[in-house]
């Protein structure tokens, strides 16, 4: 039998494995992986995925069968880059594992659609969505759902209830009609968020309203984990107003601007504003940042022991935040764009088709790369730093705002944000084969040969020592570091001429760094071996970061990100 063909028959009972172990995967989900399967079969070079497995039997996350099936789609000649999850922004909250994969982590870009409101007086908040602004950018009068229901005499539940705005027939059309209609939003942001809001349209449609500002006031219903909404197409001038604080203003201002009477009914509806056309974006975005959702590192190497794992992810970021692209009007994911031709949607399934395309003008440029060498290019290029020339940072949780922002770590970027550019020549590649990740299987804590072995069809050929990493990535990632460790790593040159590289290191707090040799030339198709010595001098008991520069001569750059968690010091 062929060697090729053996390993796609592998493939294959792997993902029957899969389907049968993972009792939640949809059908959806089973088909797509079938399609992966022919795609291999049909020898495509690259795949972009957007689903995975999140557990695992052994509590080794590299070891999920998903991750394997994966594995052997690399060694039957795809790369394959993985969407890195939509968990974040908590730690440890990845979807993708094995260090064969290229995860993707989901930034933010410079362009934005603002949807501001501006109030009667003067102030303005920024809220969501696409629309065309109030008529003749005049003010209108502000009508809270509340105070146009029917029943004076209703309960707390029903006020409550039709707040959210869910079914016209409960409201006065006469006191909505003319008037901005002010409705209230769960800001849960699940599957139902597009049928809600559909829902508040309807309602205000019916009712003759001449825009709606959505809020959302009531900050015990806010739910962190929930991250993902994107800047839905309205149909008449509408905001989303998704922060809390600029929500409560909204609600103070109306209320001291609208009178009753002592049964608390409304005699005057004083409160006044005006929405502006949201629908031409600004370019002027401090960017990119790494979105409020996408899911941040670091891995287990054994779930069941709290061992961390020796490798970077996620590996890279690319834009994911609010993406424009083709859409099938009969799509059913999200309800703001049914019947449309293009959608715009966030998430790192949005990302990983950037990593993809350039992966592919990568495979094209330079044909007899190994698929190694063209993930090892795109991380050692990326950029760590933003439009403004500062370091990258990331969105984080706040229970006032759905985004604000802090320093970010390699566990939030991985290697950097992709620069496409420069990926086409990185100087240096850090190349790997099957058997290296076979290795790499066999040095994790808590794993036996056999199981390796059975699952990967390979044979362990690690010696005493040997660790997780001593893969030769393109990064260094220490989860354990206790007293000193010897790190080796082979380089390649894949410059056109010969070059000399000299390392800078930024080293990470607690830990001593020592590169030999710290100095090397190296021709076109030359390896050169070096060794990274790292010691503890002060235990943090927690990941620092640093990075390898290594500077050439001829202008090549090649990062190399260091994550250290330093444990224990010598004896």
């Amino acid at each position: 039998m062929d060697l090729q063909v053996a390993w796609l028959q592998r493939l294959g009972l792997l993902f029957i494995k899969l389907y049968t172990e993972m009792e939640d995967i949809s059908q959806m989900c089973w088909l797509e992986l079938i399609r992966y399967q022919v795609a291999i079969q049909d020898g495509v070079d690259i795949l972009s995925l957007s689903l995975g497995s999140t557990s695992s039997t052994s509590g080794v996350p590299f070891l999920t069968t998903f991750d394997i099936s994966l594995l052997f789609a690399v060694k039957a000649g795809s790369i394959v880059v993985h969407a890195a999850g939509n968990n974040g922004p908590s730690p440890m909250t990845m979807n993708s594992f094995g260090p064969w994969l290229l995860s993707v982590g989901a930034s933010t870009t410079d362009r934005v659609y603002e949807n501001p409101v501006i109030l009667g007086n003067g102030q303005e908040f920024i809220g969501h969505g696409l629309s065309a602004g109030t008529p003749d950018g005049r003010l209108y009068s502000l009508v809270y759902s509340k105070d146009a229901y029917i029943s004076q005499n209703a309960n707390t539940f029903d006020m409550d209830y039709y707040s959210y705005c869910p079914d016209p027939r409960a409201f006065n059309k006469t006191i909505v009609e003319g008037n901005i209609l002010i409705c209230n939003f769960m800001p849960v942001f699940t599957e139902g968020a597009g049928i809600e809001i559909r829902d508040v349209m309807i309602t205000a449609k019916s009712l003759n309203a001449v825009a709606v500002i959505i809020i959302t006031p009531n900050s015990e219903s806010y739910q962190s984990k929930s991250s993902i909404l994107d800047p839905i197409p309205f149909s008449l001038p509408a905001t989303l107003i998704t922060d809390v604080e600029a929500s409560l203003i909204i609600l103070d201002y109306y209320n001291s601007n609208t009178q009753r009477n002592e049964f608390k009914v409304v005699t005057h509806f004083g409160a006044r504003a005006w929405i502006k056309d949201s629908r031409i974006p600004k370019f002027n975005a401090e960017a990119p940042e790494v979105a409020y959702f996408s899911s941040r590192g670091p891995v287990y190497a054994n779930s069941e022991t709290s061992m961390q794992s020796d490798v970077l992810k996620p590996d890279i970021l690319a834009p994911g935040s609010q993406i424009w692209g083709g859409w099938t009007p009969q799509g059913v994911d999200a309800n703001g764009y049914k019947g449309e031709q293009f959608a715009m949607l966030s998430g790192t399934s949005m990302a990983a088709p950037h990593i993809a395309g350039i992966a592919a003008l990568l495979k094209h440029k330079h044909q007899q790369w190994s698929n190694a060498a063209i993930r090892s290019a795109l991380l050692t290029t990326a950029s760590q730093k933003d439009n403004r020339g500062l370091f990258l940072r990331n969105h984080r949780s706040s229970y006032k705002t759905s985004r604000s922002t802090g320093s970010a770590s390699p566990f939030d970027f991985g290697s950097g944000f992709v620069n496409a550019t420069a990926a086409m020549d990185p100087g240096l590649v850090f190349d790997v084969g099957f058997q290296d990740y076979v290795n790499f299987l066999c040095t994790v804590p808590g794993v036996d040969a056999n199981t390796v072995e059975e699952s990967t069809g390979g044979i362990c050929k690690t010696l005493p020592g040997d660790r997780g990493s001593d893969l030769n990535l393109p990064s260094i990632t220490v989860g354990n570091l206790i007293g000193s460790r010897e790190v080796k790593r082979v380089a390649t040159s894949v410059s056109k001429h010969k070059e000399k590289y000299e390392a800078h290191v930024h080293v990470p707090r607690g830990v001593e760094v020592y590169i030999q040799p710290s100095a090397f030339t190296i021709s076109i198709g030359q390896r050169k071996t070096f060794t990274v010595s790292l010691k503890v001098v002060e235990a943090n008991k927690t990941f620092t970061f640093g990075s390898i520069l290594w500077v050439g001569n001829r202008g090549h750059t090649v990062r190399m990100p260091l994550a250290i968690n330093a444990m224990f010091r010598s004896a």
